[in-house]
């Protein structure tokens, strides 16, 4: 029999989906997006990581999100990333939700100024902590194959493999659904965190789910 698995190393944020390629305004991508999951058991806030593109080839990232304001970020939802590349910054969160027949809120929604994501080559996207640890990559362009089209996105889930948890693609011409994580996005094991406990407990340790509480 295999090892089990220990749940509390699955990631507690990851990326679900991206829109490198989509419909232009003013000659470039209008509505690119990122979407990361609150994989946890408890709400994140999103001021202790920062959002990174990432150049497989030269292993190079650029910072493309951080901040100093609380955003939190509530146990199993998404937040939405939308990219502002100067061509399309008139546009507003309704005009998204029309684009994309999504209802997202301006609680699910966040802007981030940067060039955009690259069509062609490889490239990535890393949630990191703080101080440099990595929770997350996705990577896509990885091979000859196109992974980028308009009329589609890149759907991402993380799994268990070779004893490690790693977010793989497996879908190129996803359904577009930002803020709304999908079966097939959605990750294989959800983080679990340990919890302090009253003194009652004598210390002991238990794992928290959202609706059971088990003893280790």
């Amino acid at each position: 029999a295999g090892s089990e698995i220990d749940v509390t190393k699955a990631p507690a944020l990851v990326v679900t989906e991206l829109a490198p390629d989509t419909a232009n305004i003013g000659g470039s991508d209008a509505w690119e997006f990122i979407e990361i999951y609150n994989n946890s058991s408890r709400d994140i806030d999103l001021k202790d990581y920062r959002l990174y593109y990432y150049y497989p080839d030269n292993g190079n990232n650029a910072l493309w999100w951080n901040t100093t304001e609380s955003k939190i970020l509530k146990s199993g939802e998404a937040m939405v990333f939308w990219v502002d590349n100067g061509k399309n910054s008139s546009q507003t969160l309704a005009d998204f939700n029309e684009h994309y027949g999504s209802a997202l809120t301006e609680a699910q929604l966040i802007k981030i100024s940067c060039g955009g994501m690259s069509n062609s080559g490889p490239r990535g996207i890393r949630i990191c902590s703080n101080v440099g640890d990595q929770v997350d990559i996705v990577l896509y362009n990885e091979t000859e194959t196109d992974d980028t089209a308009t009329s589609d996105t890149i759907a991402f889930q993380n799994q268990y493999l070779d004893g490690k948890f790693t977010s793989v693609l497996v879908n190129n011409r996803a359904e577009k659904t930002p803020g709304r994580v999908t079966e097939e996005e959605k990750p294989q094991q959800p983080d679990r965190v340990p919890f302090l406990c009253r003194k009652s407990f004598l210390g002991r340790r238990f794992y928290q789910d959202r609706h059971l509480i088990y003893e280790i």
